[in-house]
């Protein structure tokens, strides 16, 4: 069975005019194809974050109706982080809906991109994609999203974006910061807690063992990154 996704470039990167009945024809589209092939397909809606009431009223009506199994967004939507209060009604529905959203890369943001172009291809899936979800993962966490929302998983691509090898040092920062006041758990527990990881894009067996290694191997998804990576 297989997970898709409308993803590239996305819902996120048009006018908000325009992107709620686009993302509403592209989840009825996957639907027909779940529906004709439901032993081989499973679907993620495509959510136009621009409006987070409608996008919160889209993944109610798509996991009800249309039977997909979650959300698929980018990190960034108009310049802005999902941390942003505004979409907090979105990962509310999530939460109470039971089902996960991806937090897929996308190119970094225009306050980020400044340092990037001055090598062929750096802002690509080389580094940029990873450091910028990786970014926009933990800024979820600091905002105290899951101490509102202690059941609502996201799922991140690419053995977690570099987020394993990093836990140590993250929580031995965390626990000299104001954030120790600011949230009920260090974060490496919420990103064991309410993150699952996938094999996208990472090939690399020694990479995947550690990943295992820390996150254990039930939050693990295989996945391809199909057509970016050679399968």
């Amino acid at each position: 069975m297989q997970v898709l996704s409308f993803v590239a470039p996305g819902v996120h990167v048009f006018d908000s005019e325009i992107v709620i009945e686009m993302a509403k024809n592209m989840d009825d589209k996957l639907s027909k194809v779940v529906k004709d092939y439901p032993t081989r397909y499973a679907g993620l809606v495509a959510l136009a974050l621009q409006n987070p009431d409608e996008a919160a009223d889209e993944l109610e009506r798509s996991v009800k109706d249309l039977g997909l199994k979650g959300a698929c967004i980018t990190f960034l939507t108009k310049g802005e982080y999902p941390d942003a209060k505004k979409y907090r009604v979105v990962f509310n529905r999530s939460h109470s809906l039971g089902v996960p959203i991806y937090l897929h890369p996308r190119a970094p943001s225009p306050a980020m991109i400044k340092p990037y172009p001055d090598y062929p291809f750096m802002d690509s899936p080389m580094l940029g994609l990873a450091a910028e979800t990786s970014l926009s993962a933990m800024r979820l966490i600091c905002s105290g999203l899951f101490d509102e929302y202690p059941n609502l998983k996201i799922v991140l691509g690419h053995l977690g974006e570099t987020i394993p090898f990093w836990l140590t040092r993250i929580d031995a920062s965390y626990e000299r910061s104001p954030l120790v006041e600011m949230l009920d758990k260090p974060p490496s527990q919420y990103f064991k807690d309410n993150f699952v990881v996938s094999t996208s894009g990472m090939f690399s067996e020694p990479a995947l063992k550690y990943t295992i290694s820390v996150w254990g191997s039930d939050k693990i998804l295989f996945a391809l990154d199909y057509p970016m990576e050679d399968l």
